[in-house]
This record gives C-alpha cells, structure tokens and sequence, in this order.
C-alpha cells in the first residue's frame, strides 16, 4: 500500500492550484488522461520534474506521468500513442498536438552497466515506482482528479529548503545511475539548489566515480549543456571541478586544466541570456583551452556539434582580437580608427565570413555580452557590411584573371594578394584600379 500522501492544500499548493497554472489545453489534457483510466479504475498521477517545477513557479516543458496500468492497456484506452519505450515499460499518447509520456510503475534491479537497470518489472503502487527515484524533489506525484499532491521523502521541505538530496543513501543512488552525479551539478545550477552534505560528499567517492566513467560522454554533453543555460552555471562548474567529475570526460590533455578562475565564474553568472555557446567559449578561454585546434580537440572529445566547434572557435578569435585591440592602445578613439587598427578589424572579419559566412553577423550580435568589448561590436557589423572582407566581394573574380592570362595557382595568390589590398584600403575595390595593381604584385611573374 501506499504511504499516508501529504496535502498541502494549507498553503496554496494543492494539486488543483498547481494543476491552475498550466495552459488551458495542456490542463484538459491533463485532465482528459486522468479521467481515461480512472474511468477503468486505473491510478494516473503526474510526476517528477514537472511537478517538482509547479511547486517551484517554474515554466513546464514536459509532463510524464506514471500509472499502475500496462502499456498494452495505456495503448488500448487511448486512440493514438506512439510505443516509444515498451521496455522500460513507456507510451507515448497524443492528444492533438502535444505528446505526453505515460509509464507503468516500475521496481528496478541491478545496473551492471551503471546507466541501465539489468530488468524493469512493474511494481504494484505508486510508493514502490517514486522509492526508485534519484532525488527529493523529483519523486513529488500529483493525482489530477483528487488534487492530491503525494510526498513521500519531504521533497516539498527541500523545495523550500532549495536543497538537493538523494531518496536514501546517496552513494546507493549514484552507483546505480552514474550520470546522475552529473545531474546533481547540473541540478545546482538549473535549479539554483545546493546539494546536501552526504549527497556532495558522495561525488567524490572513488566507487561513484567508477560508475560515472561507465557513463557515455554524449549524456555527459547533455547535462553540461542544460547546465550552461541556467541564469548561474557556477555552482555546476564548481562541483564538477572540487569532485574530480570533470576529469572523467575532460580526458587526456585536458584534464590537467586549472581550475576556473573566480573572475570567469562571476562574469559567466552575470551572462544570464547570452546563448550557450558564447558562455561554453568563456569557459574554455578561461581553462587556457582557446586555440582552433584545442578546442577542435576537446569538442570531439565531447561529441560536440560541428556547428557549435565552429562557433566557439570564432568567439575564442574573438576575444583574442578585442584584447589584442586594447593593447594596441586603439580603444582610446574607437570613432577615428587609425589605418592599423581597421586592417586588424578586416582582417579579422575576413576570416569570420570566410569560416560562417551567413552566421557572421549573429556571431558578432551574440558577441555583445563579451565583458572586454573595446572594439565596438556595431562598428565591427558596419565594416562586414559596407568594405570588402573577403575575395567574393572583390570588384573582379578569377575569370577577369584568366583573361589577362593568369592561371592555375598564380589567379587563388592574386585574389588573396588583391584582397589584403583592399583590407589596408577598400578605396582600391575597383576593377580597374585592382587589375592596375597586379604588376607590382610580389613575385607575381614567378606564380605563373
């Protein structure tokens, strides 16, 4: 049987006040699902992170629910459902377009693996099904119908608390599940909770870490990258580096990087609204970890996106050409650029749209939140768009080239050559004047 549930209904938060909050469809759907098996005398609570977040105030982006029945009667009651999970016991059901998870209540074994359970069986109450959960205030249940909220494990008094803590033992917790260390660090910034004591002790336990190792460094990815999305990403970096976590999938080269200055960790937490990769790339200049070629490297180590390399190497460049500006002393009069300083802005800009050309200018528009802009971001945006910065936007192209005999490898060379002429002066970007430069090309007789 289940355990006594706990009504809060004394303080604003019974289930029907929470259910209030939802948009008007998703509360029917709610609704609607709730009624469908109860009208078959089956058991429906919403749980987990979505109730957990309508206790919080916070925004809903997925309701999953749980039920003592099976998926092939989830699948029979409703009229169109996705078998999206059948082994761990998972339906899918859709209700005009939104999709909602419904899942049997589960009893699980050993995790050999130290991510899956070996066996799911289906348990026989909802008390069973929330003991398996990892945290407090993710094993939270909200009955629909009754307005009940179930909590069994006082995950209400640490919602309160902002504190996170595991059901039981947290070294059990962790070692049945090793990413879910990774999810405690990634809880403290999305939630802005601290962990407490024994659960942040037990990240470091030498056996919880072995578990961790097992887990693929994809999932690992994910957690950070949720993370870094948070108003506060520097109580999930902090963890990661006081528990030793982040050398697990910071391997090889990098695991040997410092710790993240307090000067980086603030300026990251004052970047609330700056997308992620602009903060990842923060994060990785900090650590030392800013070349093209490191942070090729660590991406791939990372399973990072191609994109997201991409941009962050850009952003990295980025910051080494706005700290090479002030130290050229040109920030002084950013309104009359001498000839240095604007070759050094072109240039830079010529290597941004070579690499991204139609993502050049929302690079430098996420630039803004960059703390040591001394280069103005709008100047930067009007040179892209008003000069010459690459060889496409030259007043002549390679066939104009063939046709005063040049060919092969000497027509790439003079494009190249033309073009740094005209990032010293865009005055020069006309046809005539460019084909009347290209006698005193260096070495030109000897390209071709």
């Amino acid at each position: 049987m289940d355990a006594p549930a706990k009504r809060f209904s004394d303080d604003g938060l019974h289930g029907a006040a929470l259910l209030d909050a939802l948009p008007e469809n998703i509360r029917a759907h709610v609704r609607q699902i709730h009624a469908t098996l109860a009208a078959k005398g089956f058991e429906c609570y919403l749980v987990g992170g979505a109730v957990r977040d309508l206790c919080l105030g916070r925004a809903i982006k997925d309701l999953d629910f749980t039920t003592n029945a099976r998926p092939e009667d989830v699948a029979r009651l409703f009229k169109r459902t996705v078998p999206t999970g059948l082994k761990h016991g998972t339906v899918t059901v859709l209700l005009d377009n939104a999709a909602y998870e419904l899942t049997t209540y589960r009893s699980e074994s050993a995790y050999t693996d130290g991510r899956h359970p070996d066996a799911v069986r289906y348990a026989d109450s909802l008390a069973e099904d929330l003991s398996r959960r990892d945290f407090t205030v993710n094993a939270l249940a909200l009955e629909p119908g009754r307005g009940e909220l179930v909590d069994l494990y006082d995950g209400r008094r640490d919602l309160d608390a902002r504190l996170l803590r595991t059901i039981g033992r947290a070294e059990d917790r962790f070692f049945e599940d090793g990413l879910r260390p990774v999810r405690a660090c990634r809880f403290a910034a999305t939630l802005g909770f601290r962990l407490e004591t024994s659960t942040e002790r037990a990240l470091s336990d030498p056996e919880v870490q072995r578990r961790t190792a097992l887990v693929a460094v994809e999932r690992f990815t994910d957690e950070l990258l949720k993370g870094f999305a948070a108003a506060r990403v520097s109580p999930m970096i902090q963890l990661l580096e006081s528990s030793g976590l982040l050398c697990l999938f910071f391997s090889g080269e990098f695991a040997r990087v410092s710790r993240t200055s307090a000067r980086a960790l603030a300026t990251l937490d004052a970047l609330y609204g700056a997308s992620v990769d602009l903060k990842l790339a923060l994060w990785w200049d900090d650590l030392g970890v800013n070349s093209a070629a490191s942070i090729e490297r660590l991406g791939r180590t990372l399973k990072l996106a191609n994109r997201r390399i991409r941009d962050m190497q850009w952003h990295c460049n980025h910051f080494q050409f706005q700290r090479r500006f002030k130290e050229s002393a040109g920030a002084a009069s950013p309104g009359a650029l001498n000839s240095a300083d604007a070759y050094a802005a072109r240039s830079f800009l010529s290597r941004l749209k070579d690499a991204c050309r139609e993502d050049a200018v929302g690079l430098l528009e996420d630039s803004r939140a960059f703390p040591e802009t001394f280069f103005p971001v709008d100047r930067l945006i009007e040179l892209l768009g008003r000069d010459p910065i690459t060889v496409r936007d030259l007043a002549l192209s390679g066939q104009d080239l063939m046709q005063i005999g040049l060919s092969g490898q000497a027509i790439g060379e003079s494009l190249r050559w033309l073009l740094d002429q005209t990032l010293r002066d865009p005055a020069l970007n006309t046809r005539e004047r460019l084909l009347a430069l290209l006698p005193g090309r260096p070495a030109l007789d000897e390209s071709h």
